[in-house]
């Protein structure tokens, strides 16, 4: 898109005003509300809200207000798991122990969504999630993965494939959830 040509062009000193342009047209075209009008724009608007992130030096207040959309957009439906899960990355990163405090319930929630819901694929932009906050943050991520009901949703996935239960997950997704666990 336009807009995330001209943010990657730019000096850092600059950031601040595309991101003040950007980012209230981010919340409109995320908008749950807008989303059968603007359908076109979504994914291009994704890639903009990567793209600042990506650019962006520090974790700011008003980019943390849009992760909310995160868990809007995934409710709707799956289609854009793999961008949402590298701005959810981006945010962890970013944002560290501050994005966490203020987020994690959303992020708990993003999580329960997609554990045993997301295809194979799915599943492995899942585990940059699980991977980022088991890493950089283990003292905040574990908390999360089982107090948000996290750990238990893996060990029934586990649990039901051990079992050969229909529509277990696949092996390949219970390894992610094996690995994850044994952290």
């Amino acid at each position: 898109s336009i807009l995330s040509s001209v943010a990657t062009a730019i000096e850092k000193e600059q950031f601040g005003g595309i991101i003040q342009i950007a980012l209230p047209l981010l919340h409109n075209v995320l908008d749950p509300a807008t989303r059968e009008e603007n359908l076109f724009l979504i994914e291009t608007a994704l890639i903009l809200w990567l793209t600042l992130l990506r650019l962006a030096g520090s974790y700011d207040s008003n980019l943390g207000i849009l992760f909310g959309r995160v868990k809007e957009l995934l409710a709707q439906d799956l289609e854009h798991v793999k961008i949402l899960m590298n701005i959810t990355q981006g945010y962890i990163l970013l944002g560290g122990t501050t994005f966490l405090s203020h987020h994690s319930s959303d992020l708990q929630r993003i999580l329960i969504l997609l554990v045993g819901n997301v295809n194979p694929r799915g599943a492995a932009y899942l585990n940059l999630i699980f991977e980022c906050l088991l890493g950089a943050f283990p003292s905040q991520g574990v908390p999360l993965f089982i107090h948000g009901g996290i750990a238990n949703k893996m060990i029934q996935s586990c649990a039901a494939n051990y079992n050969d239960e229909n529509d277990c997950e696949p092996d390949r997704v219970i390894i992610i959830y094996l690995r994850v666990l044994a952290r």
